[in-house]
């Protein structure tokens, strides 16, 4: 493919007469500049100005740019980088490469706000071994007590900013360093999105953020709910937050799939009113504010029962969400009949009035739900039925029967004796009692009983997603009235348009064709999960929860799913206390790509149906427990499983 070459070789003086005034794309739309000085001459910034903004080069659709000098921007008479972003890419759904082929490109004098801007639709600005300095110069290394000699900035003066749909990479070798926005509210090193549209930053291994200050978002702030912002790899470390709210302030999607947020100050990643998703690892640590985020996976509650006995009675509950490195533990308590127990924000149960319901902690994150059975049995109430029967029954009856007939004694006596006796045990003790005990065992499944019907919806459970529709199928459990499917992105937090609810515990399939009610986008990832459930008494209990699945979309240009797994061996012969390692691996439905990052979930999950016989560890070692067989379960990320057979002697 022919391309026409500029090289760009100035003196002061010569700028003008250099760049030509046609176009310099051919007929392929392809074009390249290289940017070097010409041998023995003076030499100025602003003829990368001229070269990033020729005419031929903003119309073509494939741009090529070689940095060969570090270059130094001034402004005014000695330059022409005027006060704004600069915007690289000019034509929508154009692609732009600028190597910097190991240079520097370093904010100079006059220079005092943004350096780049992309911000045309479709338009993708990739940057690779090239580092881009703000100009400070830090008297001290340490964040928070750094001194800068170099130049301050205000607002708006990003090293990069990036919205209007346009998306920009950060490839191996890119630095984006020493940019001191402190008067900003709204990043240093990068901008993803604004007032013009949202923004797309990819970052990947090889990269680096480091050494910039702002208020808020010091390497990346994410200014709206649709831009996005990839973490594949890299680094960000030694920036400055001095509104202590992040060094990565999201108010978009963040999907953390590698590299490390270290050794910063102000904060690591601060989500608001947005969504994370940062697996459970060690990826953030600044020092003493190590944190590392994820999405909720469960809830449990500190009692299953709570028995109350008097009116205006409290008990607290509390709710502990997995993992304990969540971003969002917040939980949402409700009651199912406040005329008999009320809950408060916190957990705090009050007794009103005799009677029974339930009482669920629900998260707010992925809306999984804790339940616990609440029974108010005043005796007050029992007290004063007893002395009200007893008096009525025996001066009114009795006498009114005596003198009138005495045959009519005995069909009136006899009946008027043996209900006054039965109906006060059968509504005070016999439904009390029976009542009491059958919910318990209908409405609340056992932690053995739930755990095995989570095995039945992980046994047969596969998500996939082809054409344009998302295909999710699961394991049947017995006593299901229903279950509810769950699915969204992989990075959003699952919300009520989430749920996709299947009416009948025959019917273990569902076909998904939209996503947060939009069609679904075929280059993500996605989650999901099932949960199966009944209704008694009105209340809907929960049976079990599946594990999440996590798989890649078929447009995908980097992922793909896991077909099958390959065991070493599927039965195991041991005796009590004995251990083996499961040794496992996958093969993917297309060997040209990979499957999801262990960022979303490990490799490998386990489950074992009796800790008993045989129990499992998160890195797959079995340890015999006593005499009997079971069976293991090795499931992978998309929820493709195999099972092993145990045998303790």
């Amino acid at each position: 493919m022919k391309r026409q070459v500029l090289s760009v070789m100035l003196a002061t003086a010569m700028v003008t007469g250099l760049l030509p005034n046609t176009a310099l794309a051919d007929e392929t739309g392809t074009a390249e500049v290289r940017y070097s000085m010409d041998a023995g001459k003076s030499w100025t910034e602003s003829g990368l100005l001229d070269a990033l903004q020729s005419s031929g080069i903003s119309s073509a659709d494939s741009v090529q740019i070689e940095l060969l000098q570090d270059i130094t921007l001034t402004a005014g008479n000695g330059g022409n980088w005027s006060n704004s972003l600069q915007t690289i890419a000019k034509k929508g759904n154009s692609t732009w490469a600028i190597d910097g082929k190991g240079h520097t490109i370093k904010r100079g004098a006059g220079v005092d706000t943004g350096l780049f801007s992309a911000s045309v639709a479709g338009s993708v600005v990739t940057f690779r071994n090239i580092t881009i300095d703000g100009g400070a110069n830090w008297q001290a290394q340490d964040p928070t007590t750094r001194a800068n000699s170099g130049i301050t900035l205000g607002s708006d003066a990003s090293l990069i900013y990036v919205s209007g749909g346009a998306k920009v990479v950060l490839e191996s070798g890119t630095i984006l360093q020493n940019n001191d926005a402190s008067g900003s509210d709204e990043g240093a090193a990068v901008k993803d999105g604004g007032p013009n549209g949202a923004g797309t930053l990819v970052m990947n291994s090889g990269a680096e953020i480091k050494n910039n200050s702002a208020k808020t978002g010091t390497a990346v702030y994410i200014y709206n709910d649709k831009s996005v912002f990839e973490m594949n790899g890299g680094e960000i470390y030694g920036n400055y937050a001095s509104s202590k709210n992040g060094v990565v302030y999201n108010k978009g999607d963040f999907e953390m799939n590698g590299g490390k947020i270290h050794d910063n100050a102000g904060g690591g990643v601060f989500v608001h009113s947005a969504s994370a998703n940062i697996p459970d690892s060690p990826l953030i640590d600044n020092g003493t504010e190590a944190v590392t985020y994820a999405n909720v996976t469960g809830v449990t509650l500190d009692s299953n029962s709570l028995t109350f006995t008097s009116a205006g009675e409290s008990k607290q509950l509390t709710a502990t969400v997995v993992p304990s490195s969540a971003v969002n533990k917040n939980v949402t308590w409700v009651s199912s009949d406040t005329n008999v127990a009320t809950v408060d924000t916190s957990g705090k149960v009050t007794a009103v009035s005799s009677g029974t319901c339930t009482v669920t902690a629900i998260t707010k994150d992925g809306n999984i739900m804790a339940v616990c059975k609440v029974t108010v049995n005043i005796p007050v109430a029992v007290v004063t039925t007893a002395p009200t029967v007893a008096p009525t029954l025996t001066p009114t009856e009795i006498p009114s029967a005596t003198p009138t007939l005495s045959p009519t004694m005995i069909p009136i006596t006899g009946p008027a004796l043996e209900p006054t006796t039965a109906p006060t045990e059968a509504p005070v003790v016999e439904p009390t009692i029976a009542p009491t005990a059958a919910p318990v065992d209908e409405a609340f499944v056992s932690a053995e009983e739930q755990k095995m019907n989570t095995i039945a919806l992980d046994s047969e459970l596969k998500a996939s997603q082809t054409g344009n529709r998302i295909n999710v199928a699961w394991g049947e459990v017995e006593s299901a009235e229903g279950y509810k499917v769950y699915v969204q992105y992989c990075g959003q937090t699952f919300n009520d348009k989430s749920l996709n609810s299947v009416g009948s515990g025959d019917v273990t399939n569902i076909t998904v064709t939209k996503i947060n009610g939009k069609s679904i986008n075929k280059t993500k990832s996605y989650k999901v999960y099932v949960v199966a459930y009944k209704t008694v008494n009105g209340e809907e209990v929960i049976l079990g929860r599946s594990i999440f699945a996590h798989f890649a979309g078929s447009k995908s240009k980097k992922y793909t799913d896991v077909k099958n797994i390959n065991l070493d061996k599927t039965s195991y012969n041991l005796a009590a206390g004995e251990t083996a390692q499961i040794n496992a691996s996958v093969e993917l439905v297309n060997k040209n790509k990979e499957q999801l990052s262990d960022n979303h979930t490990r490799p490998f999950r386990y489950a074992t149906d009796d800790n008993t016989v045989a129990t499992v560890s998160k890195s797959g070692e079995i340890s015999a427990v006593g005499t009997g067989s079971c069976t293991i379960y090795v499931y992978a990320k998309n929820g493709c499983t195999e099972k092993i057979d145990i045998v303790v002697e």
